[in-house]
C-alpha cells in the first residue's frame, strides 16, 4: 500500500546492540536505476519521537547501525572481576544465580517479562565475596524473561527461557 508506514516498538536494557537490515533484492529502500520502484525511509527514534538516526535508503543488500544504551565502559576501562553465573538455561522452573569476586555489596535482582513489565524484585546485603541464591520461575508461564543484577556500580543483564 502507498505511503503505509510501519512502526515498530523496542525496550532495550542498558548495553551495546547492533541492529542490521538486510534486502534480498539489493536495492535498499530507494535505488537510483529503478526510479518507479517507489522510496522509503527507516528511523531509530528515542522515547520522545526525535530522531537518533536516519539510514540511507540506498543501502543496497544490507545496513548497518551499531549503538549504545546507558552508560558504556571502554573495553580499556573494565575494573569489574565479579563472575556472574545463571544456571539452568533453559529451565522448567527455577535459575540459580551466582556471583563470585563481589566485595561485601549490595546486590538487586529484578525479573522481567519479554515486554520488560517488572515481575520481581528483591535486595540482599552479600557479606564476602560469594553471592548465592534461587529464583523461583515454576508459577510463571513459558517465554523469554530478563534478569538483571545490579551490585555496586554494575549492571548485568541476562535471558532466560522457561520451558
Amino acid at each position: 500500500d502507498n505511503n503505509t508506514i510501519y512502526e515498530d516498538e523496542f525496550y532495550l536494557f542498558p548495553g551495546c546492540y547492533k541492529l542490521r537490515i538486510d534486502d534480498s533484492g539489493d536495492n535498499g529502500l530507494e535505488f537510483w536505476h529503478q526510479p518507479n520502484q517507489g522510496v522509503g525511509y527507516f528511523r531509530i527514534k528515542d522515547s520522545n519521537g526525535g530522531t537518533l538516526y536516519s539510514f540511507d535508503p540506498d543501502f543496497g543488500g544490507f545496513a548497518i547501525f551499531e549503538f549504545g544504551i546507558g552508560s558504556i565502559t571502554q573495553i580499556d576501562d573494565v575494573s569489574d572481576p565479579v563472575v556472574l553465573s545463571v544456571f539452568p538455561n533453559p529451565t522448567s522452573d527455577n535459575v540459580s544465580i551466582k556471583l563470585l569476586g563481589l566485595e561485601n555489596s549490595d546486590v538487586s535482582i529484578s525479573l522481567s517479562n519479554s515486554l520488560m513489565e517488572t515481575l520481581m524484585e528483591k535486595e540482599w546485603s552479600a557479606s564476602g565475596d560469594e553471592f548465592n541464591t534461587e529464583i523461583e520461575l515454576e508459577q510463571l508461564p513459558a517465554g523469554i524473561y530478563f534478569i538483571q543484577i545490579n551490585y555496586g556500580n554494575h549492571s548485568k543483564t541476562k535471558k532466560i527461557i522457561k520451558y
